[in-house]
Protein backbone atom coordinates (compact mmCIF):
# COMPACT_ATOMS: atom_id res chain seq x y z
CA UNK A 1 0.00 0.00 0.00
CA UNK A 2 2.58 2.17 0.67
CA UNK A 3 4.18 2.17 -2.84
CA UNK A 4 0.80 3.07 -4.10
CA UNK A 5 0.35 5.73 -2.49
CA UNK A 6 3.99 7.23 -2.91
CA UNK A 7 3.06 6.53 -6.74
CA UNK A 8 -0.10 8.02 -6.30
CA UNK A 9 1.29 11.46 -4.50
CA UNK A 10 3.96 12.10 -6.78
CA UNK A 11 1.37 11.40 -10.23
CA UNK A 12 -0.62 13.95 -9.18
CA UNK A 13 -0.46 16.80 -11.24
CA UNK A 14 -0.66 20.07 -9.19
CA UNK A 15 -1.83 22.42 -12.04
CA UNK A 16 -5.36 20.04 -12.15
CA UNK A 17 -5.65 20.19 -8.19
CA UNK A 18 -7.13 22.70 -6.05
CA UNK A 19 -4.22 23.83 -3.75
CA UNK A 20 -6.57 23.32 -0.61
CA UNK A 21 -7.34 19.33 -2.19
CA UNK A 22 -3.26 19.28 -2.47
CA UNK A 23 -2.80 20.34 0.89
CA UNK A 24 -5.27 18.40 2.54
CA UNK A 25 -3.74 15.18 0.40
CA UNK A 26 0.09 16.43 1.81
CA UNK A 27 -1.15 16.59 5.14
CA UNK A 28 -2.37 13.47 4.96
CA UNK A 29 0.53 11.70 3.30
CA UNK A 30 2.85 13.63 6.04
CA UNK A 31 0.85 11.84 8.87
CA UNK A 32 0.67 8.92 7.06
CA UNK A 33 4.68 8.96 7.36
CA UNK A 34 4.53 9.86 11.26
CA UNK A 35 2.31 7.13 12.20
CA UNK A 36 4.39 4.44 10.20
CA UNK A 37 7.26 5.68 12.07
CA UNK A 38 5.76 5.52 15.35
CA UNK A 39 4.62 1.76 14.54
CA UNK A 40 8.00 0.54 13.93
CA UNK A 41 9.59 2.74 16.85
CA UNK A 42 7.04 1.01 19.26
CA UNK A 43 7.54 -2.70 17.69
CA UNK A 44 11.23 -2.68 17.89
CA UNK A 45 10.80 -0.84 21.94
CA UNK A 46 7.36 -2.84 22.90
CA UNK A 47 8.31 -6.21 21.12
CA UNK A 48 11.77 -6.35 22.72
CA UNK A 49 10.66 -5.49 25.87
CA UNK A 50 7.80 -8.03 25.32
CA UNK A 51 10.35 -11.08 24.23
CA UNK A 52 12.61 -10.07 27.45
CA UNK A 53 9.39 -10.28 29.59
CA UNK A 54 8.69 -13.33 27.96
CA UNK A 55 11.94 -15.07 28.39
CA UNK A 56 12.04 -14.33 31.84
CA UNK A 57 8.67 -15.65 32.80
CA UNK A 58 9.60 -18.67 30.88
CA UNK A 59 13.17 -18.96 32.85
CA UNK A 60 11.28 -18.21 36.04
CA UNK A 61 8.55 -20.85 35.55
CA UNK A 62 6.08 -17.77 35.98
CA UNK A 63 2.47 -18.49 36.19
CA UNK A 64 0.01 -18.93 32.26
CA UNK A 65 -1.32 -15.30 34.03
CA UNK A 66 2.45 -13.54 33.88
CA UNK A 67 3.44 -15.30 30.85
CA UNK A 68 0.62 -14.60 28.44
CA UNK A 69 -1.08 -11.26 30.15
CA UNK A 70 2.47 -9.02 30.47
CA UNK A 71 3.76 -9.12 27.12
CA UNK A 72 0.04 -8.46 25.61
CA UNK A 73 0.07 -5.63 27.45
CA UNK A 74 3.62 -4.36 26.10
CA UNK A 75 2.84 -5.46 22.67
CA UNK A 76 -0.86 -3.03 22.97
CA UNK A 77 0.74 0.45 21.97
CA UNK A 78 2.36 -0.99 18.85
CA UNK A 79 -1.11 -2.82 17.82
CA UNK A 80 -2.99 0.67 18.17
CA UNK A 81 -0.26 2.07 16.54
CA UNK A 82 -1.05 -0.21 13.44
CA UNK A 83 -4.64 0.32 13.91
CA UNK A 84 -3.39 4.39 13.43
CA UNK A 85 -1.80 3.85 10.44
CA UNK A 86 -4.39 1.30 9.11
CA UNK A 87 -7.10 4.52 9.52
CA UNK A 88 -4.78 7.40 8.32
CA UNK A 89 -4.03 5.13 4.94
CA UNK A 90 -7.58 4.67 4.33
CA UNK A 91 -8.45 8.35 5.01
CA UNK A 92 -5.36 9.06 2.56
CA UNK A 93 -6.98 6.45 -0.27
CA UNK A 94 -10.17 8.11 -0.09
CA UNK A 95 -8.89 11.37 -0.77
CA UNK A 96 -6.83 10.35 -3.56
CA UNK A 97 -9.34 8.05 -5.42
CA UNK A 98 -10.87 11.19 -6.62
CA UNK A 99 -7.95 12.84 -8.12
CA UNK A 100 -6.72 12.62 -11.56
CA UNK A 101 -3.43 10.60 -11.77
CA UNK A 102 -0.80 11.51 -14.41
CA UNK A 103 -0.12 7.28 -16.20
CA UNK A 104 3.80 6.99 -16.67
Amino acid sequence: MRELAVQSVTALPSSAVSPAALSGILADYVALERARLMRRLLVKRCGGLAALVLALALSARASLAVRTIAPGVLATPAVWAWIAERRLARRMAASLSGQPIRKS
